[in-house]
């Protein structure tokens, strides 16, 4: 499991130089801040990230899109220590006791741990997810980015 985890941490490694080249940034400003609404998961969310077999954490940033019916598309940015790294994927969302609900899974390769599970759970403020792969697990935790908080 050690080195499982090793070899994923050099992953982040590789990933974060590929990503520096990435438009997350500037497309995270573009987004522009969503109003809040009990109706849409889509916009700007930020937090933390947490593992629990290693206990590593960073700061994280999410992009929703709306695709179609109840399928969005979720382009994350993340951080650990001094490494950043992005991926996107799509989740099926549906509204059901006065929040959204979703599930999703990604194959991340074999340096990011394989096929990842994703589910959760999102107020119109405040988004939880929890995820699984074969050699690791964690949360995701985020508040959307209004217009006070957005910082542009």
């Amino acid at each position: 499991m050690k080195n499982r985890a090793t070899i994923v941490a050099l992953g982040v490694l590789l990933v974060a130089l590929a990503a520096s080249c990435s438009t997350f940034e500037q497309d995270w400003k573009a987004s522009g801040p969503e109003p809040e609404s009990y109706y849409t998961l889509t916009g700007r969310w930020e937090g933390r990230w947490t593992c629990d077999q290693t206990g590593h954490e960073g700061d994280l940033r999410c992009i929703v899109t709306h695709l179609r019916r109840n399928h969005y598309e979720l382009r994350y940015w993340a951080s650990w220590s001094v490494f950043e790294s992005e991926y996107t994927m799509s989740m099926t969302v549906d509204w059901r006791r006065g929040a959204f609900e979703f599930t999703g899974a990604k194959d991340l390769g074999f340096w990011f741990g394989g096929l990842c599970r994703f589910e959760g759970r999102a107020t119109p403020t405040e988004f939880v997810t929890s995820y699984e792969s074969e050699s690791n697990q964690g949360q995701f935790l985020m508040h959307r980015v209004g217009e006070l908080e957005a910082g542009d």
